[in-house]
């Protein structure tokens, strides 16, 4: 279970129900090109196990998703780069989705899996003029993409939908159909759940920079 961290206002970062492998976080501070400081998180020997294990892609998307909470209270910015901000936080919260275990089939169960409430998650999505039900039924579109390499017919083996009918919303919704095969990058291209450029734009690097095409 990934360690989940909480960046007060002095840069000061606490550990918050910390599993007994050692773990040492600490922030750093860069300018963007607006000028502005952008607070992150450096964080080193985050598992160390006997058989030298690197720490999962969830482990890490959970410590990032949360340190950029922390940014968004620390960004002072006006215009394009407060929306870069929105968009970069939504992008990483949308790739927890993408990357969790499990199916988070609500709004409440996807602020569980970021340790937040789901008045914070909703305000994140809203920051970025994003629906949160929009914004997750993508995510959970984008895990299935993944996770049945590409098969749009075998939604019902990776969401937790008993009702295929259930299913074939989801898809009109998406502006998809169940015979298309679909990698996750061009899921992006093709869907209409989400059609903000700027958005969409920060998902497709976050979701390169994490391994999928």
């Amino acid at each position: 279970m990934p360690a989940l961290v909480k960046v007060r206002n002095d840069g000061k970062v606490n550990t918050i129900g910390a599993p007994t492998t050692p773990r040492r976080c600490r922030t750093t501070a860069t300018r963007n090109q607006c000028g502005n400081r952008m607070y992150g998180i450096e964080r080193h020997n985050v598992i160390e196990s006997t058989h030298g294990e690197l720490p999962s892609l969830v482990d890490r998307v959970s410590l990032e998703a949360l340190a950029l909470s922390w940014l968004s209270f620390s960004a002072t910015g006006r215009g394009r780069c407060n929306l870069r901000y929105a968009a970069d936080r939504w992008a990483m919260v949308m790739l927890r989705v993408v990357t969790a275990e499990g199916d988070p089939k609500t709004v409440k169960r996807w602020a569980n899996l970021l340790g937040v409430s789901r008045t914070t998650l909703v305000t994140w999505c809203r920051a970025t003029g994003v629906p949160a039900k929009s914004s997750l039924d993508l995510g959970r579109l984008l895990r299935a993409v993944a996770l049945s390499r590409g098969n749009l017919r075998d939604l019902l083996q990776v969401l937790d939908i008993a009702e295929p009918r259930t299913a074939e919303r989801l898809l009109r919704r998406a502006g998809l159909r169940p015979d298309m095969t679909v990698g996750v990058l061009k899921l992006l291209d093709t869907q209409r759940l989400v059609r903000k450029p700027e958005v969409l734009e920060s998902l497709r690097e976050h979701l390169y920079r994490h391994g999928f095409r």
